[in-house]
C-alpha cells in the first residue's frame, strides 16, 4: 500500500494527522507492517512501522527510490460535467491510466451547474479523491482536479497543449491519425450527457483543436473520456 505525505513527515519518521489516522484506523497498519510513502519528485520510501499513537505513526525508512509508474507524456483530461457522482468515478478511472490533471468544465449543455460555494467544496473532494486513487494505483504524483472552468477558458487552455482533441458524437477524425507520437503534452475534452452544440465545435475547430471520434455507438459522458484515455495510452505505447 502507497500513502503520498509530505516531505517533513519523510524527514522527521512522524506521520500525524489525517494520514496517521487513515493508517492507523483505516488501513489497521500495525507495529512492523511495510508500506510505501510517497513524496515530492517521484520519490518512493519503502519503511517499516515501528510505533502508532493515537495521534501519530512513527516509521523507519528501509530504503528510498524513484517511482517509474508515472506516463512519458503529460495528459490533461477536460471533462464536462456530468449529472450526480458520475464525476468521482471519471476521476478515479482517470487517475488510475495515467492522467496528468483533471479540468471540470461548464458546457452549453451541462444541467449540472454548482454555485461558488458548492463548487470550493466539490473542488476539495474531487482532489482527495484523485489522491485515494493515485495511491491504490501507485503513481508517482498526486493527478491536480482544477477549479470548475467555462467552455471558452477550457479552449484557450488546450492551445497551449503540444496537441488538443474534442471527441464529438456525431464524427470526427480517428485518433491514430491524430496521434504523433512526438508531442509531449496532450489535451482531450469530452461533453457532458447532450454532447456539444455544433456551434461548440466549430470554435473549437477555430482555435485549432482536433475533432475525433470514438466509434459509430454513443458512448455515456463517464464512458468517453476512460475509452480515449485508454486508446490514447496504448496508441503511444503507455500501455
Amino acid at each position: 500500500m502507497k500513502i503520498f505525505v509530505d516531505e517533513k513527515s519523510i524527514e522527521s519518521g512522524v506521520i500525524l494527522g489525517e494520514n496517521a489516522h487513515y493508517i492507523s484506523k483505516v488501513l489497521r497498519v500495525k507495529i512492523g507492517d511495510k508500506i510505501i510513502l510517497g513524496g515530492e519528485n517521484l520519490a518512493e520510501h519503502y519503511v517499516e512501522i515501528c510505533e502508532i499513537t493515537k495521534n501519530e505513526v512513527r516509521f523507519d525508512v528501509l530504503k528510498s527510490c524513484k517511482n517509474e509508474n508515472e506516463p512519458g507524456r503529460e495528459i490533461v483530461l477536460f471533462q464536462c460535467l456530468p449529472k450526480g457522482d458520475k464525476f468521482d468515478d471519471v476521476i478515479k478511472k482517470s487517475v488510475e491510466l495515467g492522467v496528468f490533471e483533471v479540468v471540470p468544465v461548464l458546457s452549453g449543455r451541462c444541467v449540472s451547474r454548482p454555485n461558488v460555494q458548492s463548487a470550493v467544496k466539490k473542488v476539495a473532494r474531487w482532489n482527495a479523491i484523485s489522491k485515494n486513487a493515485a495511491q491504490q494505483s501507485r503513481r508517482g504524483v498526486v493527478p491536480k482536479v482544477r477549479e470548475i472552468t467555462g467552455f471558452n477558458e477550457a479552449i484557450e487552455q488546450m492551445k497551449v497543449m503540444d496537441l488538443s482533441i474534442v471527441f464529438y458524437e456525431s464524427g470526427g477524425e480517428n485518433i491514430k491519425q491524430i496521434l504523433n507520437n512526438s508531442v509531449k503534452s496532450i489535451a482531450i475534452l469530452i461533453g457532458p450527457e447532450g454532447g456539444f452544440s455544433a456551434d461548440e465545435i466549430e470554435m473549437a475547430k477555430s482555435a485549432g483543436v482536433n475533432v475525433a471520434s470514438l466509434g459509430k455507438r454513443i458512448l455515456r459522458c463517464e464512458t468517453a473520456p476512460i475509452a480515449a484515455l485508454s486508446i490514447i495510452c496504448h496508441e503511444i505505447g503507455e500501455m
